[in-house]
């Protein structure tokens, strides 16, 4: 709908005739005086134009000052007369021509002054009449936020509510238009309209509105219709954000529904950690959520669940580690404690007195049927994942158990038929001292006899205190004295020299020579009270071994270290005949060849000039022993060796001797060393 004012004639002071113009064809016609605030259609187009009122009348404006005048000519130039001739005759002419020209116009009768001022009466009586029916509405919906504390939804809950007749929520001009949404979304509280007249430009060219904060006020039609643009431009970006929350909402929520599922996948599984650290988060972070909401008592029930059956796994724990007296201690706690636990704990407490007696049949008194038995009945009794896990797992250890020493009395009577009978006994001994309880060890005492008689090396496994007839001191002496060394090795099975410097002992030598004492007491890898330590240390050795052979550092001492290494290598071998020994045992004798002299012993270095006759001692010592047990040792290639001996012997047969400066020399001196 537009509109384009053209003309105004007057009659008596008062108009009575509108020229406008339709904004969509152009076309000029004449409204009467009573269409003021009114939309009449074109002539030509049948458009709706909008006849604006024209109230007030017309204002009058001074004209502007005359400028000064200008001083006259007295005299004209000729051209400038010719000019003045032009222009006054074309003037003339445009005149006439446009006075012969026109069309004849029509005569409007106009209707009296007295009418037109009725009819602006008339429309200013329902605008004062619009206003007051807005007052009325904008108190009724000012007390109705004051009790609810909230607007309502539409107009229709006021009439319902007996609030105000549905009358009163109309003019003239049509309903009000009631825009709760858009007014609520407004940018500015004080310029968002809650109500407004429903047609354009309604009264005389304005428009009646009620505020958010129930005001009743008048505007022209251009302030009401940027104000209800913002205010739909807000609507619709809220609604278009709610529409993205919502999605975000939807989707928090079918999260929290998949942290539920793991939670219970969790705890069904006993990764009971896992499962509260999930719940844990439903409830911090998904709090706000419908699943939630809906879930709170599932969800707390099962962490208040879980969390005692944690504290219950922490008790039993101490019962995995086989400390019985700490995990009853703590059973009493959690009972007192944890109230719904108690029924479990008793339960647990009486499964453990059976399992410790289990336990008893099988450490105590070596009885492993007895002990199966004792489990299996158990088993029965308990569908508990925990004491169902840690019976199956010592019925697991018994049967490996059975199961390690009946492969290694296998393996006896195999090396037995092979003639290998060194290694027959070797075996057979590893299986009474690390297999004692099993049923295949209640054979040693028939087979050991028989075997040892043809075992070349038998007295190694015999009993020290029986073949040598010690005394008690003597037997407590030598015990103390291999618990005290035992004490003394690292973890990572080597010993720490006490001295440290070039002429020191090698860690690689002490070890090795530390090893010595040990073997001779009847320990090997893989027999003897103390065959864990020899284990340890024999490790270290292997792993101390490089490409050429050599077990020893780089010291002036290295030599040593490694003919104290190949000796106990060779020794262990010879006693176990351990076929993982024998490649080891050749690379260190070659190693101890290749640095031995043709034509005699052996040099602590290659710059020495003479042969280092206490090395070559330890040298010919550890390849006798080596060759002795293996035979493809050649003893021809060091025998040589002895030479050294003969020619560094005094008169009264003493090799090198050298008598010590004091009486008393000290450890840290080189000359100790």
């Amino acid at each position: 709908m537009a509109y384009n004012i053209i003309s105004f004639e007057f009659y008596l002071g008062a108009i009575v005739m509108i020229e406008v113009k339709c904004g969509k064809c152009g076309k000029v016609f004449e409204a009467e005086a009573s269409d003021q605030s009114r939309t009449v259609k074109c002539p030509n187009c049948n458009e709706g134009v909008f006849v604006p009122a024209m109230l007030g009348g017309i204002e009058e404006h001074s004209l502007p000052p005359m400028p000064p005048p200008t001083p006259p000519r007295h005299v004209l130039r000729p051209v400038e007369l010719a000019l003045i001739a032009v222009v006054g005759c074309a003037v003339v002419f445009v005149v006439l021509f446009k006075l012969f020209s026109k069309e004849p116009r029509q005569v409007v009768v106009r209707p009296p002054t007295s009418e037109v001022e009725e009819e602006v009466k008339k429309e200013k009586n329902q605008a004062e009449k619009c206003k007051s029916g807005l007052s009325r509405l904008a108190a009724v919906l000012s007390d109705y936020t004051k009790k609810k504390g909230a607007l309502p939804q539409s107009l229709e809950e006021l009439v319902e509510g007996g609030l105000i007749e549905a009358e009163s929520l109309s003019c003239n001009k049509g309903r009000y238009i009631y825009l709760v949404e858009e007014a609520s979304t407004a940018p500015s509280a004080d310029e968002a309209i809650l109500v407004c007249d429903c047609v354009a430009a309604a009264h005389l060219g304005h428009r009646n509105v009620i505020t958010l904060r129930f005001e009743v006020r008048e505007f022209n039609e251009d302030v009401v219709s940027e104000r209800l643009k913002r205010q739909s431009e807000a609507l619709k970006q809220k609604k278009a954000k709610e529409v993205e929350e919502a999605a975000k909402a939807k989707q928090r929520d079918a999260e929290a529904s998949r942290k539920w599922g793991d939670a219970q996948q969790y705890y069904t599984k006993n990764d009971l950690k896992a499962a509260l650290e999930v719940l844990k988060t439903l409830s911090e972070n998904y709090a706000d959520t419908p699943f939630v909401k809906e879930k709170r008592e599932e969800i707390e029930r099962l962490t208040e669940e879980i969390k005692g059956k944690v504290r219950l796994n922490e008790v039993r724990e101490y019962v995995q580690k086989r400390d019985f007296e700490e995990s009853l201690k703590r059973y009493d706690e959690l009972s007192s404690e944890v109230k719904w636990l108690k029924d479990v704990i008793e339960k647990d407490k009486r499964l453990l007195e059976r399992f410790r007696k289990s336990l008893w049949f099988k450490v105590d008194v070596g009885n492993l049927e007895s002990a199966q038995a004792a489990l299996m009945e158990l088993a029965k009794d308990t569908e508990d994942p925990f004491w169902r896990g840690l019976i199956e797992s010592e019925m697991n250890s018994i049967k490996v158990y059975e199961e390690q020493g009946t492969a290694l009395l296998a393996a006896s009577e195999a090396a037995s038929q092979k003639g290998d009978h060194q290694r027959a006994l070797a075996l057979l001994h590893q299986l009474r001292w690390e297999f004692p309880r099993s049923k295949a060890a209640k054979r040693f005492d028939e087979l050991v006899s028989g075997i040892s008689k043809n075992a070349p090396l038998a007295e190694r496994f015999a009993d020290k205190n029986k073949m040598m007839e010690r005394n008690k001191d003597a037997t407590a002496a030598i015990d103390a004295a291999l618990a005290y060394l035992a004490a003394q090795q690292n973890p990572d099975g080597y010993w720490v020299p006490e001295v440290s410097g070039q002429t020191a002992i090698e860690k690689e030598g002490l070890t090795a020579f530390l090893l010595l004492p040990f073997i001779a007491e009847g320990n090997t890898h893989i027999t003897g009270a103390h065959r864990g330590i020899v284990r340890k240390a024999l490790t270290f050795l292997l792993k101390s071994q490089s490409e050429d052979g050599a077990i020893c550092g780089v010291s002036e001492n290295s030599l040593y270290s490694h003919s104290f290494a190949l000796l106990a290598l060779a020794e262990l071998y010879g006693t176990t005949k351990d076929p993982a020994l024998r490649e080891p045992l050749l690379k260190a004798s070659n190693y101890a060849l290749s640095r031995k002299e043709p034509a005699s012993g052996w040099k602590k270095s290659k710059g020495q000039v003479d042969e280092d006759a206490v090395l070559t001692a330890w040298m010919m010592l550890a390849l006798s022993a080596a060759a002795a047990y293996e035979g493809s040792i050649v003893p021809s290639k060091f025998t040589n060796g002895l030479a050294v001996f003969e020619r560094r012997m005094d008169s009264e047969g003493r090799i090198e001797y050298v008598k010590p400066k004091d009486a008393v020399v000290e450890k840290v001196t080189e000359e100790y060393q």
